[in-house]
């Protein structure tokens, strides 16, 4: 994945991007994500994180502007941290959540989230 983080971190063109196997931890590539300028649609459906990739996701998401769709359909892990940071969050229009089971403290951020986000158009 290091590589991969590389090359997002220097690419221009990418627009799209599923991961949906990688590995436990994805820091590397949520921080090369975090300004990068051109993927408009995110992947990381069935995806198993540890929590420094949960919180490396969150803080993406705080900053990167140009992200329009995000699929985490399917991922076994408390979303809380995610939602948090998509309460404030002025791209993202699209989110995929579905086939994701939540625990009370993720549907509460969730609902927290929706009612906050002024962007997301598609759940």
């Amino acid at each position: 994945l290091e590589s991969l983080a590389d090359m997002l971190s220097h690419n221009t063109t990418l627009t799209e991007l599923s991961v949906s196997l990688c590995p436990q931890s994805c820091v590397s590539m949520f921080i090369a994500l975090k300004h990068n300028s051109s993927l408009k649609m995110l992947n990381i459906s069935a995806t198993t994180f540890d929590q420094a990739a949960l919180e490396s996701l969150a803080d993406m998401l705080s900053h990167n502007t140009t992200l329009t769709e995000l699929s985490v359909s399917l991922c076994p892990q408390s979303c809380v941290s995610m939602f948090n940071a998509l309460k404030h969050n002025s791209s993202l229009k699209m989110l995929n959540i579905s086939a994701t089971t939540f625990d009370q403290a993720a549907l509460e951020s969730l609902a927290d989230m929706l009612s906050h986000n002024s962007t997301l158009t598609e759940l």
